[in-house]
């Protein structure tokens, strides 16, 4: 494949599941004392025969691949196309996880998504309102940046945690501060954009749905005010 630059050609990497796909191999060994994984039987787990086998067949394959090359091309090519439809198949699954996070819990469509379904090189800008997310919209690469509007202020989730540190009672902290945030609706349409569960002990940020987040609010009192808040909230 490698030689006739078909993986070049077509952009995908083969996993040994590719391989694997539709093919049927009959062996008979003889062995004494054979191991099985199981009562059943169907899998045969003696150590010592896996080697044998492995070299054996990869010397006799290799001779009759150069010796039918043409079927060997038919081979590649099947191969290759069962690893295109595992490359679609895979984008096609993490556009759907990327996707159900939104349309499971009912988020409102305001959410103007972006078409990379993966997390690296995207963007998510949090504005101030419909009215700016119009324009945020209009202005924005489909491909990557994706756009919230929110609804006004957001619910202000500082809980002091000075007398729960003191007392001890972390979780009771961390169980008042889940309570109030997920309270609000603005705060788990942002909770569901970001693809979080608010219920999680411990978030990575690996799991976020966007690489960047970006928040812009009007160059006024009630825009700075609602960016602490989402500080806030971030900080939480």
């Amino acid at each position: 494949a490698t030689e006739n630059n078909l993986l070049k050609k077509n952009k995908v990497a083969i996993s040994g599941e590719d391989i694997k796909e539709g093919l049927t191999c009959v062996l008979s060994i003889k062995l004494p004392d054979p191991k099985f994984s199981s009562q059943t039987k169907d899998k045969l787990v003696s150590s010592e025969v896996r080697t044998i086998v492995e070299t054996i067949i990869n010397q006799k394959l290799s001779i009759w691949f150069d010796q039918n090359s043409s079927v060997a091309k038919i081979i590649l090519t099947k191969i290759i196309q069962a690893a295109l439809a595992r490359d679609v198949a895979k984008k096609a699954r993490e556009n759907v996880r990327r996707k159900g996070a939104l349309e499971l819990t009912g988020l409102p469509g305001k959410l103007a998504d972006c078409q990379i379904s993966k997390q690296e090189g995207t963007e998510l800008f949090i504005v101030e309102g419909d009215s700016a997310g119009g324009s945020a919209k209009q202005g924005r690469n489909r491909e990557n940046q994706a756009v919230l509007p929110l609804r006004g202020k957001i619910l202000n989730t500082y809980v002091d945690s000075n007398g729960f540190k003191n007392n001890g009672k972390n979780n009771e902290f961390k169980t008042k501060a889940l309570s109030k945030m997920i309270s609000s609706n603005e705060i788990l349409t942002l909770i569901n954009a970001l693809g979080l569960d608010p219920k999680s002990e411990e978030i990575d940020l690996k799991d976020l749905r966007y690489g960047k987040i970006i928040i812009m609010t009007d160059a006024d009192v009630d825009g700075s005010h609602i960016r602490a808040l989402l500080l806030t909230f971030f900080n939480n």
